[in-house]
């Protein structure tokens, strides 16, 4: 069943084949415009040190609003052409120096040169200082709600997107051994939190199960933005938990003057793992290219209680992009694959006593057009499409199949970016499609399908003194088709469904004075169940389970309120959030207490829509003490209770924290990390109690230039004191204690 999925593929390959030749066409059409025609500006630029008023080589520049970034020669100069004229904002990343964001204005057919002066960086937290502003302009507290790059990419870089951002406020882990692991964000995972790659869906399965890895490699990821409110609904309806978007840049959308990259090799001794992955940019006449790859491999995990059986990874990764860049815009097109095996530990009790091994690969072709105006109410145009083929195999100890699942997943985007007017900043109207068809085979009942999904929505910002508002609505419908209608025992009526609904977000942030900025956020979210909520049945022995679909499942809608404060002033920040989250008709698989007559190893688990609430707090700090010492600490606790039902929500981390102290120099960074967790007694039903803990971690990171490279060193101790403890997310927390002492060592050059 699973092969004849490709017989299928004439239908979204042919939309290919309409967009790559409409590339051409319209860059044959836009080029045939007279350059004066379309108002376009250049903006070139030097980046210094603060102190010295040396030059700093390698500094990533991007420019928020266009969506383009080009990084610096090792001279400190840049040159980014085609761009639309109006207002932008400028920042920068580069280890060893603070993130530092400038506001400009490009004129039309004009060259606009800047001098960036950055300070060197006292803290670890990516901190941004306002260098350039305008009287009353508040555009740079509009950001990521999270930004995680540079030296704090580099320390907490993990095996997956997941283990590395999982310290962060409110963030914690979702995983199944090491592999399939998935980012939980206010105890919402899964659809309710989309993981993104420049933007576009990934097209994997690990937002359906805890089994299923997420398909992106973090060791070629540039920064990791976590984006939540009225911003986040560009991206999906069902973005109650926000976004996590990594940013690659596949294709490039710069024109590149000199040939540029990274190189970066990792060790750590729990695992004896080894990855090792690179990218480079070079300029082919009027066209950039961009290539990055890399390679993983990694063994049992060892634990305080012994070693974790069949815990290994193995993987490789790469993706080819070329861009063009003129005076009307940009095109480009990129194709990548990735292809990885790991295991599922054994659970004796849980179906598999030998354990899992799961094979899955993924070829990725994404293209885009941007198109700059002279249009008094457009700034420029923006197309995308992106073609995915998935295949994944769960296999059993004996080398039999137990599962298989294909998709094949394309999408299109086109969005018009607007022109400032007024008060009114960066707005943009957009229109998604996607098509997905689904089917799996094994030991599996659920039929094949084809979901059709489109969408269209406004975000709109304004500007007004000291108070920024922000507001986005989005209409969606889903239409999902099953390869033939029919009654199962279990599941229903196995029929076409369809569902509809609207998404809706404002945020306001007032600055009663440059030091403090207090923002409300509400959203209202719409999600429609996907063929495995809806259809699925049989056997999912990777996850411990036997599924049973819902074919009657209504579509689940949320509402989401939120307040914060953020205190930043010299080398001291804090930032306090209280949220609130009202979820109808929450779509979750639950423990029926029964065997299955199938398999009578496995307990049943059915679909089901509930009331459900889930309500809390994160808080955050960066504390200068004294000279170079400097303090942090953050800590994120979700309360989630079925309303109705009056009892425990499944699956909600406990209060988790982290504190930590860093002495730093001028290019030297010592410190030590205490992760602590509460215990959590607020159980699900066949939910079992996970004790509390703190473990302590080491790190050291140093950089330094040799010639025209910048190295960076990152050594870290976690666990060092090779304490037992659990996670109360980990599904083999019954059986294995988390990793024990881990020595890493990072070593990164950039070219």
């Amino acid at each position: 069943m699973i092969k004849s999925i490709l017989k299928r593929m004439a239908i979204p390959l042919t939309g290919i084949a309409i967009i790559l030749y409409l590339i051409p066409a319209v860059t044959h059409a836009a080029t045939s415009v007279p350059a004066g025609n379309i108002a376009t500006a250049t903006l070139q630029g030097q980046v210094s040190d603060a102190e010295s008023a040396e030059t700093i080589g390698f500094v990533n520049i991007l420019v928020e609003e266009a969506n383009r970034s080009i990084t610096c020669d090792e001279n400190g100069a840049f040159c980014l052409s085609g761009l639309s004229a109006g207002e932008f904002t400028v920042k920068t990343f580069r280890i060893g120096y603070q993130s530092v964001v400038k506001r400009v204005i490009l004129q039309a057919n004009n060259t606009t040169r800047i001098v960036l002066t950055l300070p060197k960086a006292p803290l670890l937290s990516p901190d941004i200082i306002v260098e350039a502003d305008r009287a009353g302009s508040t555009s740079s507290i509009i950001k990521p709600a999270l930004l995680i790059s540079d030296r704090k990419l580099y320390q907490n870089l993990g095996k997956t997107i997941a283990e590395t951002i999982d310290y962060e406020p409110g963030i914690s882990q979702r995983t199944m051994g090491p592999a399939p692991a998935r980012p939980v964000l206010r105890g919402l995972d899964g659809d309710r939190l989309p993981v993104l790659e420049d933007g576009q869906i990934i097209g994997d399965l690990s937002a359906t199960s805890a089994d299923h890895a997420v398909v992106i490699e973090p060791v070629t990821a540039e920064r990791i933005e976590i984006i939540r409110g009225p911003q986040a609904l560009v991206y999906g309806s069902n973005t109650l938990g926000g976004v996590v978007n990594v940013a690659r840049h596949s294709i490039p959308n710069s024109r590149a003057e000199h040939r540029s990259g990274s190189f970066t090799l990792q060790n750590e001794t729990v695992n004896r793992g080894l990855v090792a992955g690179g990218d480079f940019i070079v300029p082919l006449g009027v066209f950039t290219g961009r290539v990055d790859a890399s390679i993983r491999r990694a063994y049992d995990i060892n634990t305080p209680a012994g070693a974790l059986p069949n815990t290994g990874i193995a993987t490789i990764n790469g993706s080819a992009g070329i861009g063009l860049v003129k005076s009307w815009g940009n095109a480009g097109v990129a194709a990548g694959a990735f292809d990885s095996a790991y295991g599922i530990p054994p659970d004796p009790n849980g179906g598999h006593p030998r354990g899992v091994d799961i094979v899955m690969e993924r070829q990725h072709l994404e293209s885009r057009l941007e198109v700059s105006t002279d249009n008094r109410f457009i700034q420029r145009l923006e197309l995308r499409q992106s073609y995915t083929s998935y295949y994944h195999e769960e296999l059993e100890a004996n080398g039999n199949l137990g599962m298989n699942f294909g998709v094949v997943t394309q999408t299109g985007a086109v969005r018009l970016y607007l022109q400032n007017r007024g008060v009114f900043k960066n707005g943009l109207i957009g229109m998604n499609g996607q098509y997905r068809d689904f089917a799996s085979g094994g030991l599996s009942f659920t039929p094949a399908a084809r979901e059709l999904l489109y969408a269209i929505y406004y975000y709109r910002e304004a500007e007004w003194r000291n108070v920024q508002f922000s507001g986005a609505l989005r209409y969606d419908r889903k239409i999902i088709t099953p390869e033939e209608e029919k009654y199962s025992r279990n599941t229903g009526f196995i029929r076409k469904r369809s569902f509809d609904g609207y998404a809706a977000s404002a945020s306001i942030h007032y600055l009663p004075m440059r030091s403090i900025i207090i923002s409300a956020t509400v959203l209202r979210t719409f999600r429609a169940p996907g063929v495995e909520e809806l259809f699925s049945e049989g056997p999912h022995l990777a996850a411990y389970s036997y599924d049973i679909g819902n074919a009657d499942l209504q579509a689940e809608t949320g509402v989401g309120m939120e307040v914060s404060t953020e205190y930043s002033k010299d080398r001291n920040k804090l930032r306090i959030t209280l949220f609130r989250n009202h979820i109808d008709n929450y779509l979750l698989p639950v423990n029926t207490g029964e065997k299955s007559w199938r398999r009578a190893d496995l307990y049943v688990y059915k679909y089901l829509g509930v009331t459900a609430l889930m309500q809390g707090i994160e808080a955050s700090a960066d504390i200068h003490i004294y000279h170079n010492f400097y303090t942090s600490w953050s800590l994120g606790y979700v309360y989630g209770d079925f309303i109705y039902l009056k009892k425990p929500l499944p699956r909600i981390p406990p209060l988790e924290g982290k504190l930590g102290l860093h002495y730093t120099l001028t290019n030297f960074i010592l410190g030590c990390t205490v992760n602590i967790a509460d215990e959590q007694n607020r159980l699900g039903e066949f939910e079992k109690r996970t004790a509390g803990y703190a473990i302590p971690s080491l790190y050291l990171q140093y950089y330094f230039s040799t010639g025209s490279l910048l190295n960076t060193v990152t050594i870290t101790c976690s666990n060092f004191t090779n304490t037992e403890y659990r996670q109360h997310l980990n599904r083999v927390k019954e059986v294995m204690p988390e990793p024990g002492r881990n020595f890493k060592i990072l070593y990164k050059v950039f070219l």
